[in-house]
């Protein structure tokens, strides 16, 4: 939930604050695909939390962020090369419909 609810504020902060007058193509990508993006990398994030949250119980010992780093680094690798690709979007100048 927490990664929906932060693409829907981002998302109203973009198309109702920051850009004037956005495509609807634009706003259309901004609904689907970085509400999946945002919700899916939370999804994976979550799940290490969960792995350190089970050892944690299971071992009785403190916490440790090594047990479910894989799972947060993949979350902030899809988010990067999601971000670096709207770079080259824009410095390439490609056509994305809107």
């Amino acid at each position: 939930m927490s990664g929906l609810v932060f693409a829907a504020v981002e998302n109203v902060f973009y198309l109702e604050i920051a850009i004037r007058e956005p495509a609807p193509q634009f706003a259309q990508w901004r609904w689907t695909v970085c509400v999946a993006l945002h919700t899916g990398c939370c999804i994976i994030s979550g799940n290490g939390a969960a792995i350190i949250w089970r050892r944690f119980q299971a071992e009785e010992r403190p916490p440790q962020l090594n047990d479910g780093a894989r799972c947060i680094l993949s979350a902030i690798v899809v988010h990067g090369v999601y971000n670096f690709s709207m770079v080259l979007v824009k410095i390439f100048e490609f056509d994305l419909g809107f």
